[in-house]
C-alpha cells in the first residue's frame, strides 16, 4: 500500500511504502529514514542527490498532494456547512410536524365562493389528530382543550391544495398552546392558524416541557389572539339570561351520526356549521341584510374565531343557537353564539367571531354604513 503524508494530509493507494514530507524533507520507504532528500525550494523544484527523473515525479505526487489538500479542505468546509443546514432542517422537522395534506373541494366553498368556516375547523381538528398521535399529547396528560382560537389570514379558494403544520408553544397565551398553521400547499402564503389553549398543572409545567422537548417552538405571532381575548368565553350563560339582554335564536338542528367524532362526541365543524347557517339571520337584525349585501356586491366575512367547549353533545341531541352581538368598530363587529342542548337548556359551547363586510370583487373589507354601526351598538350583550 501507498500511502502519501503532508503535515496534515493522508492518501492511501494499495503498497507498503510510503511517501513523507517533513519541514522541506521528503523520505520514501516505510522507514523513513530511508531514500531521504532534501529540498532546495519550491521555486527551484529539485531536491538534492536525486536524479531527474525522480525529481519529476515527486514534484509531480507534491503538485497533486497540494490540489488535494485544497479540495479536501473546501470539502470539509461543505460539509460542515451541509451538516449545520441540514441539522437546522432536522430540528425544524422534528418540533413543527406536516400534520395535514389537503384540498379545497367545490362543495365546500360558500356564498362568497372560498372555503367555509367550517371546514377550516374541520381540517384544524384532523390536524391535531395526527398531532396527538405524533406527539403523544393526551388529555390524560395536559387536561382537555379549553379553547381552539381560529385567524383568517388569506382566502382559500375552490382548488386549493392545504397543509397544516403543528407545533407546540410554552410562550404562547396558554400555559400549553398547540399552534396549527394552515398554508396553501402551492404557494406557501399562510392562510389560517388555529390556537389550541390547555391548562394543565401548575406543577406540571417543567415535566412537560422535557416530555414534548422534540415537538416545541416559539409562538408564531401571526397566530396571536387580536380581536378577541384568548381565554374561554363565559361559561354560566344561561337562555333566560341572554335572552334579557336581547340575543336571539338564530339556529336549531340536530346532532346526526355524521356529526360524532372518533371520541363518541359532537366535533368542531359541526358546531361552526349550525353558526355559519345561522349567522346571515344575526346579520338580518342590522341594516347589512340579505338585500343591502346583494345591491352592493358584498358578503359576509369571518376574520377570527374562538370555540369554547362547555359539555359535549351526543348523536339525537338538538340544540338551539343563541345569538347577539358583543362589539362594533368602523370595519368590524362581534358577535357570540351561544349553541344550548335544547331539551334542558344545557350550554354546549360558545363560538365568538369577529366579523366584517367584504367586497366580493376587491376582495377586501369594507367600512360599515353609519346606520349599521349604530344598529349594532344598541343590541350588544356584553
Amino acid at each position: 500500500m501507498l500511502s502519501v503524508y503532508t503535515d496534515d494530509l493522508t492518501y492511501d493507494d494499495a503498497a507498503s511504502c510510503k511517501i513523507s514530507v517533513f519541514g522541506g524533507r521528503v523520505c520514501i520507504g516505510a522507514d523513513t529514514s530511508t531514500w531521504n532528500w532534501q529540498m532546495h525550494g519550491p521555486e527551484e523544484r529539485k531536491f538534492s542527490g536525486m536524479d531527474e527523473p525522480l525529481n519529476k515525479f515527486l514534484f509531480h505526487i507534491l503538485d497533486l498532494l497540494l490540489i488535494i489538500k485544497a479540495n479536501t479542505a473546501t470539502n470539509d468546509r461543505i460539509e460542515a456547512s451541509s451538516k449545520s443546514k441540514s441539522l437546522s432542517a432536522r430540528n425544524h422537522i422534528m418540533t413543527i410536524q406536516t400534520t395535514l395534506f389537503s384540498f379545497v373541494n367545490r362543495w365546500e366553498c360558500d356564498e362568497n365562493d372560498h372555503l367555509n368556516v367550517q371546514f377550516y375547523f374541520g381540517r384544524f381538528e384532523e390536524a391535531d389528530r395526527q398531532f396527538r398521535l405524533l406527539s403523544g399529547l393526551s388529555e390524560t396528560l395536559v387536561g382537555a382543550r379549553r379553547v381552539r382560537h381560529v385567524r383568517f389570514h388569506q382566502e382559500m379558494r375552490m382548488g386549493d391544495l392545504i397543509t397544516v403544520h403543528s407545533t407546540i408553544a410554552f410562550d404562547g397565551p396558554h400555559m400549553l398552546t398547540v399552534i396549527h398553521e394552515m398554508r396553501d400547499g402551492t404557494t406557501g402564503t399562510l392562510t389560517a392558524t388555529a390556537l389550541d389553549g390547555y391548562e394543565p398543572s401548575a406543577n406540571s409545567a417543567k415535566t412537560l416541557r422535557q416530555r414534548f422537548k422534540g415537538f416545541q417552538a416559539s409562538m408564531i405571532a401571526d397566530a396571536a389572539p387580536r380581536g378577541i381575548p384568548a381565554g374561554p368565553a363565559n361559561q354560566r350563560s344561561t337562555v333566560p339570561a341572554l335572552e334579557s339582554k336581547g340575543a336571539r335564536i338564530a339556529y336549531r338542528g340536530t346532532v346526526l351520526p355524521r356529526d360524532i367524532g372518533i371520541d363518541g362526541k359532537a366535533d368542531d365543524r359541526f358546531v361552526l356549521s349550525c353558526c355559519t347557517d345561522g349567522v346571515a339571520h344575526v346579520w338580518q337584525r342590522t341594516p347589512m341584510n340579505h338585500t343591502y349585501l346583494t345591491e352592493n356586491g358584498y358578503g359576509r366575512v369571518a376574520a377570527e374565531m374562538k370555540l369554547t367547549w362547555v359539555t359535549p353533545l351526543k348523536t339525537g341531541d338538538m340544540v338551539t343557537v343563541l345569538s347577539g352581538f358583543t362589539s362594533v368598530g368602523p370595519k368590524t363587529f362581534t358577535m357570540r353564539h351561544h349553541v344550548f342542548e335544547s331539551r334542558t337548556n344545557r350550554l354546549a359551547a360558545t363560538v365568538d367571531v369577529v366579523a366584517l363586510t367584504m367586497d366580493l370583487k376587491s376582495r377586501t373589507a369594507v367600512e360599515l354604513p353609519q346606520e349599521a354601526f349604530q344598529s349594532i351598538n344598541q343590541m350588544l350583550i356584553d
